[in-house]
C-alpha cells in the first residue's frame, strides 16, 4: 500500500445532541459536525451531518453528507464514508467530492487513511473534536480475475416470460439441448464463453434471466444470419414477447464483481429495487469495491463464492450472479451468519429491495441451461 500525504482535516460535532438509537444488535447515530480541510490543492470549511451506523462489534460506518466552501468560495459537494476500529478511531476513509464553478474539483470516490484521534474540546456534552493527517491509499498490489482476463466483459438481463408461456421455455430450453453444436457455433461467434439462463417465478410474474461471459479479444468472422438464429428469435419472441433486433436491449450497468477463488456453478436471481433506491445500490456497490473491499472479499470466502452484481433498469432491477460449489444457498447462508459484516450486508439488501429474511424464502429458481466453453475445452482426464 503506498500512501501519499493529502491534507489535514478538523472535525467537530456541534448542535445540541448526538442522538442515537439503541438496536441492540449495533444502532444508529445522527449529529450534525463541522471544520476544516487543509492541503496545498484545496482548503475550506465543512458542514456535514453524520448518520453513522454501530455494528454488533462495536465498528461504526460513519456517512458524512455535506458541503466544503472553499476559500475561493466554491461550494463542494462531498460525500464520506469511513470505518473506524472499536475505540472510535478512524481506520479507513472513502471520499467523492464534486463541483462546478471556477474551482472544478473533483475527487472520487479516493481510498484515503486517517492519522489522528479524537479529543474532548470542553468540558461540555457532544463538544468533541478529531484532528486527522489525511493520506491517499493507493494499492500496490496487482489483481487477478480468476478464470478471465482483463479482455473479458460480462452481462445479465432479466426479461419478463408471457403468462402461459412457462412451458414454453421449458420446451426451448430442451431444443437448444437438442441442437447444442449449433447453439454452441452461435456463442463461437458471437464471442460468448459461458453462459447460464434461469427460470425465476416471483409473485410479479415468471422472469428469464441470461448471464453471459465474453471473451472481447477473440476475432468473429463477418457472417449473416443463419437458419439457426432466425428460429432462436422467433422461440424467444414466443417466450418475453421482445424482438431484441429492432427494440432497444435493457440498460444493465455492472456494478461489483468478485470471482470465486475457482471457477464453480452459476446461480442468478433478478430483485426489483424499491422506489428511490436505485441511487443507494450504486453507493452500496461503490462501499463494497472501496471501504468494504476487504470485509467483503473475507465473507466470500466464508461462504466459498464469488458475487457479480448489476442494476437492471427500467424497471429497476438488482440481478445477482453467484459462482461457487452450492451458489443457490449463498445467501441464505448469508442471511444465517452472526459475523457483524454480514449482518450490514443483508441489512442493505433488505433496506433496498424489501426482501424479509426472517419469512419463508421462495423455491430456487430453475436453472434452464448452463454452458462455459473453458469446461469444453478442458482435458479430459
Amino acid at each position: 500500500m503506498k500512501l501519499t500525504p493529502l491534507s489535514e482535516m478538523d472535525l467537530t460535532y456541534v448542535g445540541p445532541s448526538l442522538d442515537f438509537v439503541d438496536y441492540g444488535t449495533g444502532g444508529q447515530y445522527y449529529a450534525a459536525m463541522e471544520g476544516t480541510w487543509r492541503s496545498d490543492r484545496v482548503s475550506g470549511r465543512l458542514r456535514l451531518t453524520n448518520t453513522a451506523q454501530k455494528r454488533a462489534d462495536n465498528v461504526n460506518t460513519p456517512t458524512l453528507r455535506g458541503v466544503m466552501q472553499t476559500d475561493d468560495s466554491n461550494d463542494v459537494r462531498r460525500d464520506e464514508r469511513a470505518l473506524t476500529d472499536p475505540r472510535g478511531r478512524p481506520r479507513l476513509r472513502q471520499l467523492a467530492d464534486a463541483a462546478g464553478g471556477a474551482s472544478g474539483l473533483r475527487v472520487g470516490p479516493t481510498l484515503y487513511c486517517c492519522d489522528g484521534r479524537g479529543a474532548p474540546r470542553s468540558s461540555a456534552a457532544n463538544e468533541f473534536g478529531a484532528h486527522c493527517r489525511v493520506f491517499a491509499c493507493q494499492t500496490t498490489t496487482t489483481h487477478i480475475l480468476i478464470g478471465g482476463d482483463q479482455s473479458m466483459r460480462v452481462t445479465a438481463y432479466a426479461l419478463p416470460v408471457q403468462a402461459g408461456k412457462e412451458g414454453e421455455l421449458r420446451s426451448l430450453a430442451r431444443e437448444l439441448e437438442s441442437r447444442s453444436a449449433e447453439y454452441d457455433e452461435f456463442r463461437r461467434q458471437n464471442g460468448i464463453t459461458r453462459e447460464a439462463a434461469f427460470q425465476q417465478r416471483a409473485p410479479q410474474g415468471n422472469q428469464l434471466i441470461i448471464y453471459r461471459e465474453f471473451d472481447d479479444s477473440s476475432v468473429t468472422r463477418p457472417r449473416s444470419e443463419s437458419a439457426f438464429e432466425l428460429w432462436l428469435k422467433e422461440r424467444m419472441l414466443a417466450v418475453h414477447g421482445f424482438d431484441l433486433t429492432t427494440a432497444a436491449p435493457p440498460q444493465v450497468e455492472l456494478l461489483v464483481r468478485q470471482r470465486p477463488t475457482r471457477r464453480g456453478r452459476l446461480y442468478a436471481t433478478a430483485v426489483p429495487l424499491l422506489p428511490q433506491k436505485t441511487a443507494r445500490i450504486h453507493e452500496f456497490a461503490s462501499e463494497l469495491n472501496g471501504i468494504h473491499a476487504a470485509e467483503f472479499e473475507d465473507s466470500l470466502r466464508r461462504l466459498r463464492s464469488g458475487l457479480t452484481l448489476f442494476v437492471q433498469h427500467a424497471p429497476d432491477l438488482a440481478i445477482s450472479v453467484v459462482e461457487g460449489d452450492e451458489p443457490a444457498s449463498a445467501l441464505g447462508k448469508l442471511s444465517l451468519s452472526h459475523h457483524p459484516f454480514d449482518r450490514w450486508h443483508i441489512q442493505q439488501i433488505a433496506d433496498q429491495t424489501g426482501i424479509d429474511f426472517s419469512a419463508p424464502q421462495p423455491r430456487p429458481n430453475d436453472e434452464l441451461w448452463s454452458w462455459d466453453s473453458a469446461a469444453m475445452r478442458a482435458p479430459t482426464p
